[in-house]
């Protein structure tokens, strides 16, 4: 359950990618100098030789300062705009995780179901078991829907069909006490970290 924009991740991504690819493309050229690649390279020298002595042409005289080369003034608004896009990118990350895993409306009002009832009927039973390290519940929205994401973490060598079978029986006694089976639960057996196996060898110890 992704509930970040994956449309917008993926574009950063290509953007990212194609610029780092771009830049590299032409260092290894320029560096290699290559015969058919000779008159591109001699192109785009010239090319930013003229920028740059265009931007360092022109300055800004600021009151008791003295004047600001362009470059600076270039280089600081760049800077200001590459913080503001991080910003941003960063802002709209997670923005699909939810608290309220079920809301219903009543003759007598509205019956909200916070995410920690559900963290306690699907995860709980699990976490009390022998062959489980961890149980967590998640819950985000995908589609303008609810969906939760129960994540186990299990012992090496234990018993995944047993493991299973409770996460089923977790499951449907929380469909009965949600009375919709419309809220989809995905099971995800987790691998273990390095602090997970520290902490399975000393228990077995």
């Amino acid at each position: 359950m992704n509930a970040t924009n994956r449309v917008l991740n993926r574009l950063v991504l290509l953007l990212a990618g194609a610029a780092l690819c771009g830049t590299g493309a032409w260092l290894l050229l320029t560096v290699l100098r290559p015969g058919w690649a000779e008159r591109p390279l001699r192109a785009l020298d010239d090319g930013l030789g003229a920028v740059a002595s265009g931007v360092n042409g022109w300055a800004i005289a600021l009151p008791g300062t003295g004047r600001v080369p362009g470059a600076l003034v270039l280089a600081c608004l760049i800077a200001v705009v590459i913080a503001i896009c991080a910003v941003l990118f960063i802002g709209t990350r997670g923005g699909g995780r939810i608290r309220t895993v079920l809301r219903e409306e009543g003759p007598a009002g509205e019956t909200s179901v916070d995410l920690s009832v559900a963290d306690a009927m699907l995860a709980g039973p699990l976490r009390g078991r022998a062959e489980v390290i961890s149980a967590d519940c998640e819950a985000a929205r995908v589609r303008r829907a609810p969906a939760m994401k129960l994540t186990i973490k299990v012992r090496r060598g234990a018993d995944l069909s047993e493991v299973l079978r409770a996460a089923d029986r977790a499951t449907a006694e929380w469909d009965r006490m949600a009375g919709t089976p419309e809220i989809p639960v995905v099971l995800h057996l987790a691998d273990l970290g390095w602090l997970d196996r520290l902490q399975a060898r000393t228990r077995v110890r």
